[in-house]
């Protein structure tokens, strides 16, 4: 069962040639054995040229087998779901795919595996051992912030935050920025630039690490898609001209970016399934009220996909401002392009269209506001 989950020189001729033929799709089998009696089912989640699949297969006497076709190497999540229905934990492991036979062993059931007859994810096995300790160490601090907050013990759980913090920071700047310095020609470079990148991409600290990785893994198409993700976020960057852009309204009319030329506007990402959007709501709509007069206004992108929902939080919440949507959920081109990988977020620009500030919510946008429209 296979199915489909739709989720940055010059070249000699042989360099593209080769590269070109590596872009080919071939076929990969992983074949597993887990523990002896093991018996349940194993579900593997990877992306292929930007599509996101999940397959699954059966275990039986602790041996599956799966396969696929792939263009290069890629990432997954192998999970184990045993078939006795009173286990729920899954085991679930990363590791690195490529085309060609791979043996995956393991006693414990995905605690701790070998894999063979993949170079990446030879190259990924100190980042698998990291992300283990990761992930105990934070097992443990979700165990102690779950006991502070039974307690109303605030200090207490601040303190586990910081911890988690700490802990996450380490795994980014440590494990994961040391891989990519150190490993500019393995396709596990860009997973690991992807951790250190984040949701919201800084291209001044980003860029010179993609640019340390050899021509062929940033011209790859995993190499590509990062290329453009430094292009957009470069775009965005304060002090740089937003580029232009044009959405359907509520009443199906095409309005542009444009258009607000003359006002700050405030560029806001939301849809009204998003809990966090819709709590941040009632402080844009004050916002808004206070500095309208100002030559402040608000252009609302949405991000839902039934146009009913869109339209009845938009009265719901009194957004009286411009909104517009393609009711294409993720796939909305204006979030796309400005890489909106999560919402609420924001982009305020200036009456000549640059950017002056990203994703400020309640009082910090006030008090934004209030400094520049005295």
């Amino acid at each position: 069962m296979k199915n489909s989950l739709t989720v940055i020189g010059l070249f000699t001729l042989l360099t593209l040639t080769a590269f070109a033929q590596r872009q080919k799709t071939a076929g990969f089998t992983l074949a597993g054995f887990l523990a002896p009696h093991a018996s349940g089912k194993v579900f593997i989640y990877y992306e292929k040229n930007a599509v996101s699949y999940v397959d699954s297969a059966n275990v039986i006497a602790g041996k599956f087998k799966l396969s696929g076709t792939l263009a290069a190497p890629a990432f997954a999540w192998l999970s184990f779901q045993p078939a006795d229905t009173t286990i729920r934990k899954r085991n679930i492991v990363g590791l690195f795919l490529e085309p060609g036979q791979m043996r995956l062993s393991s006693t414990d059931t995905l605690k701790d595996v070998t894999i063979t007859g993949s170079k990446s994810d030879h190259d990924f096995v100190p980042i698998r051992k990291a992300l283990k300790v990761y992930a105990a160490k934070s097992s443990q601090l979700n165990q102690e912030a779950r006991a502070y907050q039974s307690a109303n013990d605030t200090m207490g759980l601040n303190l586990v935050v910081s911890k988690m913090r700490e802990l996450a920071k380490e795994l980014k700047n440590g494990t994961y920025r040391k891989f990519v310095k150190e490993h500019p020609a393995s396709p596990v470079a860009l997973y690991a630039l992807n951790q250190v990148a984040g949701s919201d991409l800084d291209p001044d600290d980003i860029e010179p690490l993609f640019k340390r990785l050899t021509p062929q893994v940033r011209h790859s198409r995993a190499g590509e898609d990062l290329a453009e993700k430094i292009r957009i976020a470069k775009a965005t960057i304060i002090g740089h001209s937003i580029t232009d852009f044009a959405q359907a309204d509520t009443s199906g009319k095409l309005v542009r970016l444009s258009s607000f030329k003359g006002k700050y506007v405030l560029i806001d990402f939301w849809a009204s399934w998003c809990e966090p959007c819709r709590a941040e709501n009632p402080s844009l709509v004050k916002s808004f009220e206070t500095f309208k007069y100002k030559g402040f206004t608000v252009l609302s992108v949405s991000l839902d996909k039934s146009r009913a929902s869109w339209l009845k939080a938009i009265r719901d919440d009194n957004l009286q401002w411009t909104h517009v949507s393609d009711l294409n959920f993720w796939d909305n081109a204006v979030a796309k392009k400005f890489n909106i990988r999560y919402i609420p977020q924001n982009i305020l620009i200036n009456p000549s269209g640059k950017v002056i500030a990203r994703n400020l919510q309640g009082k910090e946008l006030t008090k934004k506001l209030a400094d520049i429209l005295k």
